[in-house]
């Protein structure tokens, strides 16, 4: 049974809407591509032009992806990794290539998650979209979500992804806007005061 003052919480907590979120996962993905830029400038002095030309030009749109969708990126990742030692098998490049690559994109996927962990459990409650837009993640019950709840939430958006981004679609029926993975992680993604 809810009390008067969950009842006074709930009317003020204004739901973060879905476009909202989506202009906050853009930008997100924007930022990532950008950090892609220096990257792919700096990657193909580690490694020789046969192998920097097999996928450096790979890395901007991985960044892109990573920032955008996180859940799919890791996947792709080990595809695109199948495919880079299947190309060195036929195209010759070195063992050093195949490595340098799996650790840029590897520590790419462990940036981003370090990222939206400590930025969305930290004071500011949200990544640099989410705050742009005026948004910030919260527990169900309006705290700051910890590290707990937001790796959890990180970790399982892969599964909001799924059957066509069905987890992402809860959130256009849910009476507070949740997805599956805020649902699993119990938080909420609510506008900040202007």
């Amino acid at each position: 049974m809810e009390t008067v003052v969950e009842m006074d919480q709930e009317k003020e907590t204004e739901y973060a809407p879905f476009f909202l979120r989506g202009l906050a996962a853009l930008m997100e993905a924007l930022v990532f591509m950008a950090i892609s830029i220096p990257l792919a400038l700096f990657l193909p002095m580690l490694i020789t032009k046969i192998d920097a030309s097999i996928f450096v030009p790979q890395i901007p749109g991985f960044f892109f992806m990573e920032g955008l969708l996180p859940g799919i990126a890791f996947p792709f990742f080990i595809e695109l990794t199948k495919q880079h030692i299947h190309a060195r098998d036929v195209a010759g490049p070195t063992e050093s290539s195949t490595f340098i690559w799996m650790c840029t994109i590897g520590s790419l996927v462990l940036v981003n998650l370090l990222y939206h962990v400590i930025m969305e459990s930290s004071p500011l409650q949200g990544t640099v979209g989410k705050l742009v837009v005026g948004m910030k993640v919260t527990t169900v019950n309006g705290k700051r979500p910890g590290l707990l709840a937001v790796l959890l939430r990180h970790g399982t958006r892969l599964l909001s992804m799924l059957l066509l981004f069905g987890g992402y679609a809860m959130a256009l029926k849910s009476a507070k806007k949740q997805t599956l993975h805020d649902k699993l992680s119990g938080c909420l993604v609510v506008k900040t005061s202007p």
